[in-house]
């Protein structure tokens, strides 16, 4: 897909705030220099141990009404596309994303309850990976295996596994980025994946040796791999 370049541009008064408050809810209590690391630091929270169901008043205390959120994610993703500073795409991206993932990152369910999705989001974030370059495109694709709004993320997914070569992800190209996402996403992800490796779809060879595996275990990831 076609990259833009980024625009130099002066941003509306609430556009700033809402960046401004993106940076401090995802940046400020970790305080890291590069925001790469910040997204490493993100997308591994696996690790952490499963906490009380949320109901969605609490979500919703956390994140917004889907109304507020809406209108935060509109300014985020002009600021994504248009913003000059790297930095700043990069925050406006993680502040889209993460309603989307309330439901995983406050709630640690194996599956996302319907009551928590926030609707559009990964409409927000399938326009701005078409418009914008790779370091947007692999944090976005790294974003999208605990979205809520699973058949959304899981098409959006299985788009990008079909790519010839979408730049590297953590030394993995996109299309491979986008098959190990899906191998993590149950059993929707699982039948995207066999319908990708049924249909012969997957041409990239580093996501076609992964689907190959994928095939062997069910299309879901190991335990542990």
């Amino acid at each position: 897909m076609a990259a833009l370049g980024p625009m130099c541009i002066t941003l509306p008064s609430d556009d700033r705030h809402h960046v401004t408050s993106a940076m401090r809810d995802i940046a400020g209590p970790l305080r890291l220099a590069s925001f790469r690391r910040l997204a490493l630091v993100w997308l591994v929270t696996t690790a952490v141990p499963p906490a009380p169901a949320l109901g969605q008043d609490e979500v919703e205390r956390s994140y917004g009404s889907p109304a507020a959120v809406a209108i935060r994610q509109d300014s985020l993703m002009r600021i994504a596309l248009n913003a000059a500073d790297l930095n700043i795409r990069m925050t406006a991206i993680l502040g889209i994303a993460s309603p989307g993932r309330a439901w995983y990152t406050l709630q640690r369910l194996d599956n996302p309850p319907p009551q928590t999705r926030y609707p559009g989001t990964v409409a927000r974030l399938r326009h701005i990976y078409t418009q914008t370059g790779a370091s947007e495109r692999e944090l976005i694709v790294g974003l999208l295996a605990h979205q809520a709004e699973r058949v959304e993320a899981v098409t959006l997914l299985g788009g990008v596994a079909q790519e010839h070569d979408g730049g590297p992800l953590y030394q993995l190209p996109l299309p491979g980025a986008a098959v190990a996402a899906l191998s993590r996403m149950g059993a929707d992800g699982a039948a995207e994946l066999q319908r990708l490796h049924a249909a012969g779809l997957v041409v990239e060879s580093n996501a076609k040796a992964q689907l190959e595996r994928l095939a062997r275990t069910g299309y879901r990831r190991p335990p542990g791999g």
